[in-house]
């Protein structure tokens, strides 16, 4: 499938769209606004397998794999319909004849830029939250995968979002996502990604005024030690870096192992492993799917390659 970038003209309405959507959702009080997010979680879950089908189509994640994250997102608005109504300022002794508050104000336009290996997950993750404390939401899928959120945009307003209160801004990080990170109409800005265009989103976004919260992948440890069960050790190894094909924030993707009992884990982690089920992501039974898109695997076979050269086996 094919879809046009937004480009200058359309980010502008969009912004404009949001904005006028803020002021709209931040005037309703949190009650109003907590029977709407529970509303949404309702119409997710009478939509859940399409949710599914779509994200399994779009990311070669397998079917099982995209089930239960659609049931996470249900889970998430869930939980912050709860808190619509609970986000209170303070009172406060101060000495003196004074009466001294707090009260915590919507940002109004909050931008989240999401990434290809989870998409539906993370916005569900990025947009629950910040509609629940009155902000309208513009999510920013990866150009590879928009398809997911751009249905539970519209699923979140058919169950009662009034207009302009959840955006998708479709097309490229460079364009769209650069846009977006500057723009003086957005009161808050999230990213997750890679540590590389992190650290360009947050400086440009800090140009203009615009807190970011950031959560970038990294190279992650799993570490077992020898009075470890070994068996829920390796079943919980071969989980954190084949899940999703590896293809993951926080994949496990190093192995420290105490030294008395290396040998044996990697064995087990080894057999374990040969009997995973690739295949068709579609298939029930199908553990691990193909990798996502073709520079990505050129990337992984790469990097193969460069271990193989390192004296791996």
């Amino acid at each position: 499938a094919q879809y046009s970038d937004l480009g200058d003209e359309g980010i502008n309405s969009l912004l404009e769209s949001s904005s006028r959507g803020a002021q709209t959702w931040m005037a309703l009080d949190g009650f109003e606004r907590a029977n709407i997010l529970r509303n949404i979680a309702l119409v997710v879950e009478k939509h859940h397998e399409e949710l599914a089908v779509l994200e399994s189509a779009t990311t070669s994640k397998p079917i099982r794999d995209a089930r239960a994250e659609v049931s996470k997102v249900v889970e998430m608005f869930n939980y912050y319909s709860g808190w619509a109504d609970k986000i209170i300022g303070q009172t406060i002794p101060v000495p003196g004849n004074w009466h001294t508050y707090t009260e915590r104000v919507p940002w109004g336009v909050v931008v989240a830029i999401t990434p290809w290996n989870a998409p539906i997950f993370t916005a569900g993750w990025n947009s629950a939250a910040p509609l629940a404390a009155g902000n309208s939401v513009i999510v920013k899928p990866s150009e590879f995968t928009p398809a997911s959120t751009v249905r539970l945009a519209q699923l979140a307003h058919e169950a009662g979002l009034p207009d302009g209160v959840f955006n998708v801004a479709v097309g490229l990080g460079n364009t769209v996502g650069a846009s977006l990170s500057t723009d003086s109409r957005v009161g808050k800005l999230s990213f997750i990604g890679s540590v590389p265009t992190g650290r360009k989103v947050a400086v440009a976004a800090a140009g203009k005024g615009i807190p970011t919260v950031l959560e970038l992948g990294g190279k992650s440890a799993n570490i077992v030690f020898a009075d470890a069960d070994l068996d829920r050790a390796v079943d919980g190894a071969i989980a954190a870096i084949f899940s999703n094909a590896g293809q993951s924030c926080v994949a496990g993707s190093r192995l420290l192992i105490e030294r008395s009992i290396h040998d044996e884990f990697i064995e087990r982690v080894a057999d374990k492993t040969n009997r995973l089920k690739l295949g068709d992501p579609f298939d029930p039974a199908t553990e691990v799917g193909p990798i996502f898109t073709k520079p990505q695997y050129d990337t992984v076979n790469s990097l193969i390659r460069s271990g193989i050269e390192y004296g791996g086996l």
